[in-house]
């Protein structure tokens, strides 16, 4: 297992790029009684100008960070077209939230399925934004908020996920032949090492 954590596993350009994310609590819908859920997105348009990447087949429990100390959209990808992408926050170091907005859609005209929201709480959701689309809508603190979904085995997957309505080009990791990545770019596009 990779862990990405602040001074530790995640080279220091990771990390850094990891800090210059941080929220904010000033500029940023939190928790509490200050979080209003924002609306599902609409469908997106895939970017031309986005990575491409290829993430590792049965990669669950590949990368991980410890809630709190790091902020990332993560992604995991097993055989049979099932993905899973969660987010975490540096509520511990930075004592507030990091409000998420993350869009994974499916290209090449295949549908998502099976899509199920992870540790939610109230005013957080995921669901289908458009056929091709998978979302999730959080808030993010000391735990972990995520989404599951289905769809053609193989299917090349464009992440896009903003933090505090900002898309920071480094901000997804997922793992390639077991060694944690990160974007260079948001959106990325992520292609399964097999089916």
């Amino acid at each position: 297992m990779i862990f990405l954590r602040l001074g530790f596993a995640v080279p220091a350009i990771l990390a850094g790029a990891i800090l210059t994310a941080g929220c904010m609590a000033d500029d940023h819908q939190q928790g509490g009684e200050g979080f209003r859920p924002r609306p599902v997105p609409q469908c997106p348009v895939p970017s031309t100008d986005a990575e491409v990447a290829t993430i590792d087949t049965n990669s669950t429990d590949t990368i991980s960070s410890a809630p709190g100390e790091g902020i990332g959209v993560l992604v995991d990808y097993d055989a049979g077209g099932h993905w899973h992408v969660w987010t975490v926050c540096d509520t511990a170091i930075s004592n507030s939230a990091c409000a998420y907005d993350v869009t994974a859609q499916v290209l090449g005209g295949d549908v998502v399925t099976a899509v199920t929201g992870e540790d939610l709480e109230s005013g957080e959701s995921a669901g289908l934004a458009c056929p091709d689309t998978a979302y999730l809508s959080s808030v993010t603190d000391l735990g972990t908020d995520g989404v599951r979904f289905t769809t053609t085995p193989g299917a090349s997957v464009q992440i896009k996920g903003a933090v505090d309505r900002t898309l920071f080009p480094d901000i997804v990791f997922w793992a390639f032949q077991g060694a944690a990545q990160a974007s260079t770019t948001n959106p990325v596009t992520l292609t399964p090492a097999s089916p």
